[in-house]
């Protein structure tokens, strides 16, 4: 047990060691020494976060349960953006609880998803087929544009280059208006509804990424937004395209496969692969 003076409060607060770890890794945890901001200064909110034990021993509990889920998307930190709505509410202890509980069962549902997504295989004689149109790189020069009509030169590039039978490399920049842009690489692994869907080697905050072959083109897909982590403000992987007929071969493929981007992206793959 370790013990605070608060003057926030003009009382001392107790908090176990376990939930003393808790709180320093908590938003809140200075604001409890009388640094809190307006919106949450002497509110009932923040008297309860900051001397109840009790609480900080449940969202402990729940957090454990969180931890040890194998696979899982989105941040799931607890901290002050998860508390912002309980700062007003009613019964905020309540509603603390419910916030954490809630990050929780997101975290089972997303691990469910991704199980299932990421065991789905396609066809590995039609994924063969795909794979020799596709092997190549991509580049899509294109006039863009600045705030007040400034045009400048821009590029779309793709590079895709076999892993197995089933996977491929996948190298993506794609530019937007006032240079924002999405930038990632990864393995993207053939599925049964013939998408390449890209394995994220970040499972604690999984890319849902993936690219399909209509006609000419290559469409890539993110309709939850689960990639936004590689893009810049105003861009978004959702719904770009590239012409399939700006393929080339690879400029300098040696260079490719000994990055050591490549061998780390391709490295975890095929241990996730054994794993499942």
């Amino acid at each position: 047990m370790v013990i605070y003076q608060n003057p926030a409060f003009g009382r001392e607060a107790a908090f176990p060691d376990a939930a003393e770890t808790i709180q320093k890794k908590s938003y809140l945890y200075n604001e409890c020494f009388g640094m809190a901001p307006k919106e949450v200064a002497e509110t009932a909110f923040l008297r309860f976060w900051c001397t109840d034990d009790s609480l900080h021993q449940e969202i402990e509990k729940i957090e454990k349960q969180i931890r040890f889920i194998e696979m899982k998307q989105g941040s799931y930190v607890f901290g002050f953006h998860s508390l912002e709505r309980c700062v007003q509410d009613a019964d905020p202890r309540r509603c603390v609880v419910s916030s954490v509980s809630e990050l929780r069962d997101r975290a089972h549902k997303s691990a469910e998803r991704t199980k299932t997504a990421y065991a789905d295989k396609g066809n590995s004689e039609r994924s063969r087929q795909l794979m020799d149109e596709l092997v190549g790189e991509y580049r899509h020069p294109f006039e863009n544009t600045r705030l007040g009509g400034e045009t400048y030169q821009s590029e779309h590039v793709v590079l895709f280059q076999r892993v197995n039978d089933l996977a491929a490399y996948l190298s993506v920049k794609f530019e937007f208006p006032n240079g924002h842009q999405c930038k990632l690489d990864g393995v993207f692994e053939f599925k049964s509804n013939e998408d390449w869907l890209l394995h994220d080697s970040d499972e604690s905050n999984i890319c849902f990424l993936s690219a399909a072959v209509e006609g000419d083109r290559f469409m890539f897909s993110d309709p939850e937004g689960t990639c936004l982590k590689h893009c810049s403000a105003k861009a978004d992987f959702n719904g770009v395209t590239i012409d399939r007929r700006h393929r080339r071969s690879i400029a300098d493929l040696d260079r490719v496969l000994n990055s050591r981007g490549y061998k780390a992206k391709v490295r975890t793959y095929l241990s996730r692969s054994k794993r499942d």
